[in-house]
């Protein structure tokens, strides 16, 4: 079963976007950051976001682990990036599936 390239560019479009937006949410937020770029940062994160935000997140989480805090901190953002796409992939690939199935289309 082949995937096909646009699911891979549109997940990786979409979390390079949420990195972005995640990135100047964090610089914004220390100059005082206006209401209405929360809420949309809000409903992108909640949304198609979600699964580039649970990969960063992922990685935080088990960064602080005892034994693996000897890791370099410059490794965090390739390692956050990476588990971020491939969260988005996978969230792609398996909404593309189940569409699939519903609609009775088979590959």
């Amino acid at each position: 079963m082949t995937v096909s390239a646009k699911i891979k560019l549109w997940a990786i479009l979409t979390a390079m976007l949420s990195l972005l937006v995640g990135a100047v949410s964090i610089v914004w937020a220390d100059f005082g950051m206006p209401g209405w770029f929360l809420v949309l940062s809000q409903l992108w994160f909640w949304t198609l976001g979600l699964p580039t935000m649970l990969g960063v997140l992922l990685v935080t989480a088990g960064w602080g682990i005892p034994g693996w805090t000897a890791l370099p901190l410059w490794l965090y953002i390739p390692c956050a990036a990476l588990a971020a796409m491939v969260c988005q992939y996978a969230s792609f690939l398996g909404v593309s599936r189940l569409w699939q199935r519903l609609t009775g289309r088979r590959p």
